[in-house]
């Protein structure tokens, strides 16, 4: 059996160019070996000098290098004077990846493959700065309407390339457009393009050129593709923030002006499916929403489907978004620290091997120690904070409170490689917000003779902690099985949680020594235990053409329990659902103006005993390369709800409940869009009309009623 072997440096790769040649001249080598087998000395130059070296073992076991000075010779100078009297051949691709082969085996391809036409070339697309891979980049042939869009694991294939000198160009939000110019002799499969960020630091001097995007507005009906790693030059008011940069995209709202949450469309933020790495997110903000709970430098790329969303997202009724975290950098161990006005940030990325390397990131605000102007200002619209003195009427009391609040997160990310098909990774997120508003009540009773002390004392002790947050965590294996076979499989555990504890003790002293207490308060719990488990496949037909079908399984367990004085329980529910889903899709791509998207989503309820079809289709016609007309349809169905509490002024005081279809309704919603953009090098216009009923919204009052829950 023949192992390829792949020898990768440590630091960055050199840009995909037209003129390859004058950036690999620019290497200079400088080294000096004696009797060192060649093996070993492409490890040195792949460590020393971040050049990628791709060969057969086979071809080069053996073979040793008695005495080669390389001082200051160019790369391929340098694999020149190495493979001579080798019988081994090479070419350099991309600037810093040298392909070594037999002269033979070289002179061969190159004969059969001078005049390849309607090949096929495959790939992985990355960062070049960090070799991370771009999930859902661009690939496109020059002079062709069609091309590829790289799945989330940075891999693309493009089927039906005219010739084997054809331009491949790619392209990613916030960054630079590469091209790569096929040669006869360029392999075709396996090829690692190597994508430049853009700099958007302002210098000195006035550059006029292309304008580079934050944020795009895609083909697809309703899309928002964004780039946390890019909005940290936008505006913004405490620290930069993945859900507030949403918030100006149209057709995305706040509730308000300090909420961080996404009203889409006439929905609320419960109402729309939020996924890191796979798993379910509910809670998704800090600080009584005036910040996401997702820390922008632990997230690789966010897309929002505000509407008409694929047959493949379920369980939700306005839209989802697929947030990917980054699996850090895989050649060099780097890091950062930032500092804002309400928190601090650290991450790590740290290559373990050339197959394994892990990400970690924590971010935590100091306003429980550092009471920040921004704090104060947002902490005194929420609560109240007063420590005075009152007397009147025989009566003196001292009243103090002083509330605290703090917020963290914490994500992790390892990711291993066993070789070029497989990918596992292992993702952790964990966000907490914890306000306490204990207060201290002192108080004189009773009548007060002229010059001296009340008959009685009183003492209150208010406690009201609440504790509230997301666990997270997935593992997903992700194989490419072929250039059209692709399956991701994930198992994901999702918890959120909401406690608080709020109860009064009263102690009142009499002038004779004699101590009366009481104690009265309510508990309240709200916990979500999220399983789920899902398979997704795609499989490319033609170029034109792609089949994605999967299943997901889900088991949902819901309690919240509402007791009042230790024995009193007003509310205890506790409720398991599963459900059982599985979905079809065909896109299909026509003559590179007509892009056609239908498919079939069927879940089964458990509470219910109901199977819900969800049909979805969606149509894209591009009538030249500024218009395009979009379409899109589709049915929705939600089974869990976010009950919002009436009072907004005590943290996070809203709650989840299952729907059964008796008290709690099940969500349904049907999606009509219609919509056009114009787009040129300097502006795009975009716009779409919507129409959303809505059926099955539940709203919760602690007003005596006879029915608790009121259902529209």
């Amino acid at each position: 059996m023949n192992f390829k072997i792949l020898l990768t440096g440590t630091a960055m790769t050199c840009l995909i160019s037209t003129n390859v040649c004058s950036q690999y001249k620019e290497i200079l080598i400088r080294e000096y070996y004696i009797d060192k087998l060649l093996e070993l000395v492409l490890l040195d130059l792949s460590m020393g000098y971040q050049i990628d070296f791709i060969y057969e073992k086979k071809d080069v076991s053996g073979i040793e290098i008695h005495n080669m000075n390389i001082k200051g010779l160019d790369l391929e100078a340098t694999m020149r004077a190495l493979l001579k009297n080798t019988g081994l051949d090479f070419s350099i691709e991309q600037g810093k990846v040298v392909r070594i082969s037999p002269v033979s085996e070289k002179k061969e391809m190159s004969e059969m493959t001078a005049a390849r036409k309607n090949i096929r070339i495959s790939g992985w697309i990355y960062d070049h700065n960090t070799y991370e891979t771009l999930p859902y980049a661009t690939a496109s042939i020059r002079g062709e309407p069609t091309g590829s869009i790289a799945n989330v694991d940075g891999h693309f294939m493009l089927m039906n390339v005219p010739t084997d000198t054809s331009t491949i160009i790619f392209s990613f939000l916030g960054y630079e457009t590469q091209q790569l110019k096929l040669k006869p002799e360029t392999a075709i499969s396996d090829l690692r393009i190597y994508m430049k960020p853009v700099d958007y630091r302002i210098e000195e001097v006035m550059i006029v050129g292309e304008e580079k995007k934050l944020v795009t507005c895609a083909e697809k009906t309703s899309q928002i593709s964004l780039r946390p790693a890019q909005i940290d030059i936008l505006p913004n008011l405490g620290e930069k923030d993945i859900f507030r940069t949403l918030q100006l995209m149209p057709g995305v709202s706040s509730g308000n002006e300090t909420s961080s949450g996404l009203y889409v469309r006439g929905g609320t933020p419960d109402q729309n499916l939020i996924l890191l790495d796979g798993f379910t997110v509910y809670h998704v903000d800090h600080f009584f929403g005036f910040l996401s709970a997702f820390n922008a430098d632990a997230i690789k790329d966010v897309q929002l489907f505000k509407g008409g969303f694929e047959s493949k997202y379920g369980g939700k009724i306005s839209s989802v978004m697929e947030l990917t975290g980054k699996t850090g950098n895989t050649r060099r161990t780097s890091g950062g620290v930032s500092i804002s006005a309400l928190s601090g940030s650290a991450h790590l990325e740290c290559p373990v091997s050339e197959r394994l390397n892990f990400f970690v990131s924590g971010r935590r605000s100091y306003t429980d120690f550092i009471r920040s102007g921004l704090y104060n200002k947002i902490n005194d619209m929420y609560n109240t904070s007063e420590e005075s003195d009152h007397s009147m009427g025989g009566r003196f009391a001292q009243f103090s409170m002083d509330p605290e609040f703090h917020f963290y997160d914490i994500n992790a990310k390892a990711t291993w490689k066993p070789n070029q098909e497989d990918i596992i990774t292992l993702s952790f997120y964990h966000g907490k917000d914890i306000l306490d508003k204990t207060a201290d009540v002192a108080a004189g009773l009773g009548p007060r003779p002229p010059g001296g002390e009340f008959s009685d004392n009183f003492n209150m002790n208010t406690v009201d902690l609440l504790e509230w947050g997301n666990w997270g965590m997935s593992g997903k294996w992700s194989r490419q099985w072929t250039d059209r076979y692709y399956s991701n499989t994930t198992l994901a555990f999702s918890n959120y949680f909401s406690d608080r504890d709020n109860y009064r003790e009263r102690s009142v002293t009499s002038d004779d020594g004699s101590v009366t207490t009481s104690r009265n308060g309510t508990i309240e719990d709200n916990n979500i235990l999220d399983y789920t488990l899902r398979m997704d496949h795609e499989y490319r037909l033609t170029q034109d053409n792609t089949l994605e079908f999967g299943i997901q399984s889900t088991l949902l367990d819901v309690s919240y329990d509402y007791t009042r004085d230790d024995t009193l329980n007003l509310v205890g529910m506790r409720t398991q659902g599963f459900t059982m889903a599985g979905y079809i899709q065909d896109k299909i791509y026509i003559k590179g103006k007509l892009t056609l998207v239908y498919g079939l989503r069927t879940t089964f309820y458990n509470q219910t005993r109901k199977i819900y079809p969800e049909p979805r289709a969606s149509l894209n016609y591009r009538l030249n390369s500024r218009w395009n007309l979009k379409f899109s349809t589709g049915k929705y169905t939600q089974f869990t709800n976010q009950v919002v509490r009436e009072n907004v002024l005590e943290g996070n005081r809203d709650f989840w409940l299952l729907a059964d279809d008796k008290t709690i309704p099940v969500s349904t919603a049907w999606h009509f869009i219609a919509g056009a953009s114009y787009e040129t090098p300097s502006y795009l216009v975009d716009v779409e009309l919507f129409y959303k009923p809505m059926k099955g919204l539940a709203e919760y009052t602690m007003r005596s009623s006879r029915d608790t829950y009121v259902n529209s």
